[in-house]
């Protein structure tokens, strides 16, 4: 509609531009329509377009007036509401041709009235349903089961017929969308008419009564899944999935059933649980074989046949308890009826299971202080040893975590990294190398790239280019038996019988090593404790101990290798063969 709130000097001079304006147009044979109609598609032709656009069309056809009279026009054609320009109006009182908005009278139209008296004749026909049986509670917790199980997202299905996402739409596309939900079908919730009419008239439009607020249905049955709006109440306690689980429709009420009839039941049912448990019935197979698609029930007839294939027994009195207990609206409960015959153990995940196996692997191991060296020589000779034996670089591990190269490290960092390689250090042993190798610039770190070149000084000696005739000395890893420091006592009774097993090996010319490496395949100059023994035992030489000289015995030569105490026979038969007299290497 146009403009109505102009003065009487603006009608008039709104009437002077548009004769104006018409004037050219029709001297220029000019058809406006099509030159406003593209800037209406993307508004689903509104017949309205903006201010700017407005005066865009008449600057490109040359017929824009002076700024004063393009604001005054705009005001005769615009919309109150939107502020848009009805151009459809601009063009009909421009072109005398054109038309845009054409009023039929009644009298041209008959069957339109003939619509409106069937409308109405329809009216008056219309049957009224009652809606007061049903219960509105049950039936959206029933329809909350639908969605869950089935997993079903509401406001997908409600979008289609809702393109302007007003929130409403007619009361029979409620009904449609509502079928295509599965609430008609067999497969899901089949509601009576009763039903759909109590749906429609609890989320019937206050206002608009022929409209049906979905947008509240479809909150309130979503709600199964997760509450609207949780980021505004974070502290709200969502309540679990399975208070939304409900029975099958007709499933019986165990407490309602006669007493007599429960006896009955409980009793037909112990002895089938007894007679399936004693003869290894696998009552299971038949009701698969008749639930093909894992539905949970079977029909009357075929649970008798079920009956029947598993040979268990029973009176026509038993078989009518047991039914009234199991039968609902979908036929025969046969999962229910199975969990109570051969209820099935349900295995813990094993996937938790394995997580806390993984930790208690990768958990570190903190070695006892026990053991632990008290010398920091003592500590690097250690680590020398190890480095030798299974040439480990330990620059490469700990120049990784040495971002700047300035060759400094945490002490966290430099556990970190130096744990990888299996030292094998206790925590006082630790503290020791920290303490020893503290930085002077920064007291939290440790100078990690002198301890590198202490350790790697067993390989070769550092700088030769700049001495050339100087002789690299080979370095021979110390054995582990050698920091192995016994008291007095026990001291003196291992020399004493080193000494007498000598004299034995000495008389007897007993050669030692063979019997030992014929235990020890791998050739790493170690054997059991056990072992250790029996080659003793072998020798004849495991008579002349007894208890406590045993014990000290493989207390002085018991080393560890890979998290077992092993003994060091190559220690332990050099030494006996020094006593004795003979030469190394010598047979």
């Amino acid at each position: 509609p146009l403009n109505t709130n102009l003065t009487s000097d603006e009608e008039d001079h709104v009437s002077h531009i548009l004769d104006t304006i018409t004037e050219k147009v029709h001297k220029r044979r000019l058809v406006l329509f099509p030159f406003f109609k593209p800037y209406d598609r993307s508004k689903a032709f509104t017949r309205a377009c903006t201010k700017h656009q407005f005066g865009r069309v008449l600057r490109t056809l040359d017929l824009i007036p002076s700024p004063y009279d393009f604001n005054i026009l705009c005001k005769k054609f615009e919309d109150r509401e939107t502020g848009d320009i009805n151009y459809v109006l601009f063009c009909q009182m421009i072109e005398q041709d054109f038309v845009a908005i054409k009023i039929e009278s009644e009298q041209q139209f008959p069957f339109e009235r003939a619509r409106i008296d069937e409308e109405q004749k329809r009216e008056k026909f219309k049957v009224n349903i009652d809606t007061s049986n049903v219960n509105l509670n049950d039936l959206i917790g029933r329809i909350r089961h639908h969605v869950l199980i089935n997993r079903i997202r509401v406001k997908e299905f409600f979008e289609d017929f809702d393109p302007l996402r007003l929130g409403t739409i007619s009361q029979s596309r409620f009904i449609r969308v509502l079928a295509s939900l599965g609430l008609t079908g067999l497969d899901g919730v089949p509601l009576t008419e009763a039903q759909m009419f109590a749906l429609c008239d609890h989320y019937r439009h206050p206002d608009q009564h022929d409209l049906i607020v979905w947008k509240q249905f479809e909150q309130d049955i979503e709600s199964v899944f997760t509450l609207s709006d949780l980021e505004k109440s974070p502290t709200i306690q969502v309540s679990p999935q399975t208070i939304y689980e409900m029975p099958t429709t007709g499933t019986p009420n165990w407490s309602n059933i006669d007493p007599f009839n429960k006896e009955e039941l409980h009793q037909t049912m112990q002895n089938w649980k007894t007679k399936c448990e004693q003869r290894r019935i696998d009552i299971v197979q038949p009701f698969k074989q008749f639930d093909k698609h894992n539905r949970g029930h079977v029909t009357r007839v075929q649970f008798r046949q079920c009956l029947a294939i598993a040979g268990l027994n029973y009176t026509e009195k038993e078989l009518e308890a047991v039914e009234a207990a199991f039968i609902d609206d979908n036929g025969f409960a046969s999962r229910r009826f199975l969990e109570w015959i051969q209820p099935q153990r349900h295995d813990p995940l094993r996937y938790n299971i394995l997580q806390e196996e993984l930790k208690s692997l990768n958990k570190q191991k903190v070695l006892s202080d026990i053991k632990s060296l008290t010398s920091i020589q003592d500590i690097l000779q250690k680590i020398k040893g190890q480095v030798f034996r299974r040439r480990i670089r330990l620059y490469e591990w700990l120049k990784d975590h040495d971002k700047l190269n300035c060759g400094r490290l945490s002490f966290d960092t430099f556990r970190r990294a130096i744990n990888p390689c299996q030292l094998e250090l206790t925590e006082s042993e630790l503290s020791l190398l920290e303490d020893y190798y503290r930085s002077r610039v920064d007291v939290d770190a440790i100078e990690y790239k002198k301890f590198c070149d202490e350790i790697e000084s067993i390989f070769t000696t550092d700088a030769l280019e700049k001495n050339p005739l100087v002789n690299a000395e080979q370095y021979v890893a110390i054995k582990d038996t050698t920091n192995i420091h016994l008291d007095s006592d026990k001291e003196d009774r291992v020399t004493n019988l080193m000494d007498k097993m000598a004299k034995r090996v000495h008389s007897r010319r007993i050669q030692l090593f063979p019997l030992f490496e014929d235990f020890d395949r791998v050739r790493n100059g170690h054997v059991t404790q056990n072992q250790f023994l029996r080659v003793l035992n072998d020798l004849g030489l495991l008579k002349l101990l007894n208890g406590f000289e045993k014990d000290n015995l493989l207390e002085k030569f018991r080393v560890r290798v890979g998290g077992r105490d092993d003994i060091d026979y190559i220690t332990f038969c050099h030494g006996l063969n020094a006593l004795a007299g003979f030469e190394a290497g010598i047979p």
